[in-house]
């Protein structure tokens, strides 16, 4: 999977677009992952077609979220960290409404 900052994404969207036909693309923000692209081109668009081809996309040879922050050289300390500030943003979300 290749990974790129926000202002690349959007410096080169066309081309990012292009190769995360063949290969998902990760959004870092800060260096944080914020999302993943994934190609569809030539696929159903349906839910169904979606689903589908979600469902061929996780029989591929996949990863563990551990995994994942090793190769990006992110501190598993660094993320629970992040992930507590999520929850707590949330739990503080809720609250409001």
């Amino acid at each position: 999977m290749k990974s790129f900052g926000v202002r690349e994404v959007k410096d080169h969207l066309s081309d990012v677009l292009s190769g995360a036909q063949d290969e998902s693309v990760m959004v870092l923000s800060h260096g944080r992952p914020e999302a993943i692209i994934i190609g569809i081109r030539g696929t159903d668009p349906t839910t169904a077609g979606l689903a589908e081809l979600h469902r061929r996309r996780l029989s591929r040879d996949t990863i563990s979220g551990e995994e994942l922050s090793a190769r990006l050289g992110i501190d598993p300390r660094e993320e629970a960290k992040w992930r507590r500030e999520a929850e707590a943003e949330i739990a503080r979300s809720r609250r409001r409404r």
